[in-house]
């Protein structure tokens, strides 16, 4: 069917005019300007796309409207937060307490480790609770919520606090073996 445009143009509708070779037009999201509401029911609405597409990903139940908990396959269950000032969602895990004979050791190592920012994706390990517990903690931005690799980052995280919490919570002095990742961060600590 053959028509024209606004702008006076021929134009084809439903199928490819005569003489024209069919051409793809990659899509590149992160590069597309997009609009859309940066807020908690936006961020609830990635989570539960993503789950049934996870291979580690096994649930995500909604605590509160700005609030997720992500339960992972390697038993790592991390809390996703809606933060505002700037927007951003912010996921942390408790990777445990040092046994009191290492308590000097693994904090050195989680202070050298929050230096690395740059490599750990904004990264950090705090003390948090009463009990004197570190989290794992990293601030997501629009871009990495929106990204084709949101459910990558959200593993890498899952990844990252289960290695911190078999070092943090080990009797053993030195570091254990390294997950994928880890090596160069801890070479750099």
């Amino acid at each position: 069917m053959e028509g024209r445009n606004r702008k006076g143009l021929r134009v084809t509708q439903g199928r490819r005019p005569p003489g024209r070779a069919e051409r793809s037009i990659p899509i590149c999201p992160e590069k597309t300007p997009v609009t859309f509401p940066f807020d908690p029911e936006y961020i609830g609405q990635r989570l539960r796309e993503l789950a049934p597409y996870s291979q580690n990903i096994i649930a995500v139940i909604q605590d509160d409207e700005s609030i997720w908990s992500l339960l992972f396959e390697d038993e790592v269950i991390a809390l996703a937060e809606w933060a505002d000032e700037p927007a951003r969602l912010v996921l942390s895990a408790d990777i445990g307490k040092a046994p009191a004979g290492r308590v000097a050791e693994v904090h050195a190592a989680a202070l050298s480790y929050n230096t690395l920012w740059r490599e750990s994706g904004g990264a950090r390990i705090g003390m948090g609770g009463e009990e004197g517990d570190l989290l794992l903690i990293r601030d997501l931005d629009s871009q990495s919520v929106q990204s084709s690799e949101f459910a990558g980052i959200l593993e890498q995280f899952a990844d990252v606090a289960q290695w911190w919490e078999s070092y943090v919570t080990s009797e053993e002095a030195g570091l254990p073996a390294l997950v994928p990742g880890m090596a160069q961060l801890v070479a750099r600590a």
